[in-house]
């Protein structure tokens, strides 16, 4: 990491274009998940995309030009049970780009977030057979090439919040304002996300067990 911010503070003068696409989930329970696996999420999702658009920044500003983009994920928006480390980063994260956003802005200098709901990729596939949240088998489940798609419009656009799918943000928004309604209908919710779960993996042709 250090070698990689140190290129993008001299050697990489010319880069156009930065974008954060790694991620790392590891679903369960508060208590049931050890300081690694803490310090993993914190490092990969948080704190590694936050040191190289740091070090990004100084070449853009002087240029006046320049895009960073950040793959996000709804769970910046809303916290459930199983994932709360995992959306603790993300919430930091999108703290993170709203702020820096603004800071550079005035430089001629995007900067942008995309929030994908559940999107098709060994991430989803692990959570799916490994107890991750059935919650992201409510909605339609997004392709690799929907959020290159949307990556290109943050590119393009510098808009500081790209959603795919715009309607999964929909919900994940209202009930990141009115957290408190997520309990009581969680089991409704978990009901249907289960019946998405299950079709997903009939489609993939995965096993259950």
């Amino acid at each position: 990491m250090e070698r990689l911010c140190t290129r993008l503070g001299g050697d990489l003068v010319d880069l156009d274009v930065l974008v954060n696409n790694a991620g790392v989930i590891v679903p369960g329970a508060v208590a049931d998940l050890d300081q690694s696996a803490l310090d993993l999420h914190l490092e990969v999702n948080l704190r590694a995309p936050i040191r190289l658009m740091r070090a990004a920044a100084p070449q853009m500003i002087a240029r006046r030009k320049g895009a960073m983009v950040a793959t996000v994920s709804l769970g910046g928006v809303i916290s459930l049970k199983d994932s709360a480390i995992y959306s603790a980063s993300k919430f930091g994260l999108r703290g993170f780009l709203c702020g820096f956003h603004q800071e550079l802005a005035p430089f001629g200098v995007k900067v942008s977030g995309v929030y994908p709901a559940a999107v098709d990729t060994p991430m989803l596939h692990h959570e799916a057979l490994h107890g991750g949240s059935v919650l992201n088998f409510i909605d339609k489940v997004m392709t690799a090439d929907d959020i290159a798609n949307a990556t290109l419009k943050a590119i393009d656009t510098g808009k500081l919040e790209i959603y795919s799918p715009w309607s999964a943000s929909l919900t994940a928004r209202f009930f990141g304002s009115f957290p408190w309604m997520i309990r009581p209908l969680l089991p409704l919710m978990e009901k249907i996300g289960e019946q998405g779960r299950r079709k997903f993996l009939a489609r993939k042709d995965f096993s259950t067990q």
